[in-house]
């Protein structure tokens, strides 16, 4: 009797214990680019763009300083070459020629390294 009802008591206790320590899995940041749309044409040289980040946090402060997970800022990539670092929601590109153009946006750690994996968005869009 003393036996099962210590068995049963350690079956218990285990199967509780490795459902407390079980890790939580993190929510995986994302980025959109809510405006300019895909294939839109906008009115230039200015055009504003609007991004929705999800389970991370911009954190203007932090750029350049030490990695905090969950933490970082936005590298917005404009044809190919480096054209901003924010931490903000908006950003307003100025003077783009008329024609074609594609921006990626990066969510990227505090110490400008990528995410990993990384997590990025791309648009192409043409200006008037």
């Amino acid at each position: 009797m003393n036996r099962t009802l210590f068995l049963t008591t350690f079956v218990v206790l285990t199967l509780t214990l490795a459902l407390v320590v079980q890790p939580v899995a993190a929510s995986t940041p994302g980025i959109q680019i809510l405006s300019p749309m895909q294939g839109a044409t906008v009115m230039g040289p200015n055009v504003t763009f609007s991004f929705l980040v999800t389970n991370f946090i911009l954190s203007p402060a932090e750029i350049g300083m030490l990695p905090v997970p969950g933490h970082g800022h936005l590298h917005v990539i404009l044809d190919g070459t480096l054209a901003v670092i924010t931490a903000d929601g908006t950003h307003t590109l100025m003077g783009l020629m008329p024609g074609m153009h594609t921006v990626r946006v990066e969510l990227h750690q505090n110490n400008h390294l990528l995410l990993t994996p990384p997590v990025d968005a791309t648009v192409t869009f043409t200006v008037m």
